[in-house]
């Protein structure tokens, strides 16, 4: 429709620029069909204007569109990392705590077996009694 219209004007255009080759300048027709064509002319030119605004629309449409998305992945991604990073963290965690469990136990043990005689004379096995030892 939008297409029909302008190609109406467009040759409406032509029609009246072929009228005023006719025409001999300086008469009164020739001044009327002069100030027709500038109409013409305007109305073209606001037409061009509209869908120049309309395309400009669309592609900031268009723009806004493909940021929505980029954000929207970009957010995943952080998402996804957060998701990693704390999940190591929590396994460091785990394993720290593991760990220093299995370390004092190994030497907890070795200590009980060096002092088979039931006093504790290392300071290490003293030391260590004394952080595990239950508080009043």
């Amino acid at each position: 429709m939008e297409k029909d219209c302008r190609e109406k004007l467009e040759d409406r255009i032509n029609q009246v620029l072929d009228q005023l080759n006719t025409l001999t300048p300086g008469t009164s027709e020739y001044q009327k069909v002069s100030e027709t064509l500038a109409v013409l002319y305007k109305l073209k030119t606001e037409e061009d204007h509209k869908e120049a605004e309309i395309k400009l629309k669309e592609r900031q449409e268009e723009n806004s569109e493909l940021d929505h998305e980029r954000d929207f992945a970009e957010a995943q991604k952080k998402n996804n990392r957060e998701k990693i990073f704390s999940i190591a963290k929590l396994g460091l965690e785990a394993a720290g705590m593991v760990g220093g469990y299995l370390f004092y136990g190994r030497w907890l043990n070795k200590g009980f077996k060096f002092e088979e005689t039931g006093t504790i004379t290392s300071q290490f096995v003293r030391s260590f009694f004394r952080k595990i030892e239950p508080k009043k």
